[in-house]
């Protein structure tokens, strides 16, 4: 469950970096993520995860190569839909997520058939912050789970660690 939630955490992180328009998107080159802050059902296992990602040290970095920046800009300035920039319909028992943008500042909320998310994503040209709050049943049980995140630009050159 713990990866599950990172990797919706890490998902959702990505998404709302495309929602900016074009020239405010993440630049391109290497980015580490850093977990400040994760609990599952009011408990904290921000120290169990962090472990987990040591003992991969590329765990936490991710490459955005200028064809990935250009194209997530280009698809946000030509398709908007493709990442719920503009209202659709619902899909796969989920409501329409409610997006708002104000400054460099996005949150979402958004709920489907047995799970929910809010989040709030600042970025800036060098560091991206997410805070998230997902809600899911599994098997009968209401599980609770807050992430917060820290992406931070390393440098231009995806090669450099």
């Amino acid at each position: 469950m713990r990866t599950i939630l990172l990797c919706l955490s890490v998902l959702l992180m990505g998404v709302t970096a495309c929602h900016k328009t074009p020239r405010d998107g993440m630049k391109p080159g290497l980015w580490e993520t850093r977990i400040i802050k994760m609990e599952q059902d009011g408990k904290d296992i921000t120290d169990t995860v962090t472990a987990m990602m040591a003992h991969d040290p590329k765990a936490g970095r991710m490459c955005i190569s200028p064809e990935m920046a250009s194209k997530m800009a280009s698809m946000m300035g030509t398709n908007p839909q493709a990442f719920g920039g503009s209202p659709r319909p619902s899909q796969a028992g989920c409501e329409q997520p409610k997006i708002d943008h104000s400054g460099n500042s996005t949150t979402v909320e958004m709920s489907c058939n047995g799970w929910s998310i809010k989040s709030e994503t600042v970025v800036t040209s060098d560091q991206l912050t997410s805070k998230a709050e997902v809600v899911m049943t599994l098997g009968g049980a209401q599980h609770t789970a807050i992430t917060e995140t820290q992406m931070n630009f390393i440098d231009s050159d995806c090669g450099k660690t």
